[in-house]
C-alpha cells in the first residue's frame, strides 16, 4: 500500500511534468518548479531514505528528462506494494 505522502509526491510530479511549461526553463526547473520539487523529495525522503542519492543528484541538475525517469522509476517501485 502507498502511503499518503508517497501519493502527494506522485500528484506533486505529474503536475510538474504536465505543466512543464509554467515549471521549465531550458529544460531545467525554474523557481517555482525548484518549490515543488523540494516538497517532493521531503515526502519521499521522510517515507523512502533508500532515494536519497538519487534525490541529492536530481538536486544539482533538476532538468526535464531526469525527473521524467525518477517518476517512471518510482511508479514501477510503488506499483509493485
Amino acid at each position: 500500500m502507498i502511503s499518503r505522502e508517497a501519493r502527494e509526491a506522485m500528484n506533486l510530479l505529474e503536475r510538474l511534468l504536465e505543466f512543464r511549461e509554467d515549471y521549465f526553463s531550458n529544460d531545467c526547473l525554474n523557481s517555482e518548479g525548484r518549490k515543488v520539487i523540494e516538497k517532493v523529495f521531503l515526502y519521499l525522503l521522510n517515507n523512502e531514505p533508500l532515494l536519497k542519492k538519487r534525490i541529492a543528484k536530481l538536486r544539482k541538475k533538476p532538468c526535464y528528462e531526469d525527473i521524467s525517469r525518477f517518476y517512471e522509476g518510482l511508479r514501477r517501485l510503488f506499483r509493485e506494494f
